[in-house]
């Protein structure tokens, strides 16, 4: 992981890929450069200490980071939600959305995913690789077909602004991206 430099660099310094991973992420994620950045969401900085930011938007997560593992997670932590914690940066929808004139896509009040989506876009980076975006079946123990149809759909519509985003999850239910890097 590229070390919480913050923003990305040109290709000769490197980290204009970001990664971000979400919570069905598995072995795939072995396969990141390390020169490139990568951005978790929740609770997953806890399987991923060493990633570079840190993004959450509800007060119960906030409530659950206040341990020692939080403490030793050293990246950059960003949120929708306003908090009293000088370590967290607060996102405005500005952050959040992507896009120019009449196609602009807005992440506020969509799942965090789409909060590290649009923030990495807006902030420099030139290709988004996700990982564990299965959202397909479940989440948790919970099967939740309407919410997963809801954001199968926020996807199609972020993907015809056409950015560089590339879903790289095995067997994922997000059909909008292209799902290979270029030359595989």
């Amino acid at each position: 992981m590229a070390r919480n430099t913050g923003l990305p660099f040109d290709s000769r310094g490197c980290m204009s890929d970001i990664y971000i991973i979400g919570g069905a992420a598995g072995d795939e994620v072995l396969g990141i450069p390390s020169d490139a950045a990568v951005a978790v969401f929740n609770h997953d900085y806890r399987r991923f200490p060493d990633a570079d930011f840190l993004f959450f938007q509800d007060a119960y997560f906030y409530e659950s980071i206040k341990g020692e593992d939080f403490r030793k997670f050293k990246g950059r932590v960003l949120s929708i939600l306003p908090t009293d914690n000088p370590r967290i940066e607060l996102l405005t929808e500005d952050d959040i959305t992507v896009g120019k004139g009449k196609k602009r896509f807005s992440a506020m009040g969509k799942n965090t995913g789409f909060h590290a989506i649009c923030w990495a876009l807006n902030n420099g980076f030139e290709h988004v690789y996700l990982l564990g975006f299965e959202s397909k079946y479940t989440w948790g123990s919970q099967t939740m077909p309407e919410v997963f149809a809801m954001w199968q759909e926020q996807h199609r519509e972020l993907a015809k602004l056409g950015l560089p985003i590339t879903n790289l999850t095995p067997d994922s239910g997000i059909d909008a991206y292209l799902t290979t890097i270029d030359g595989d």
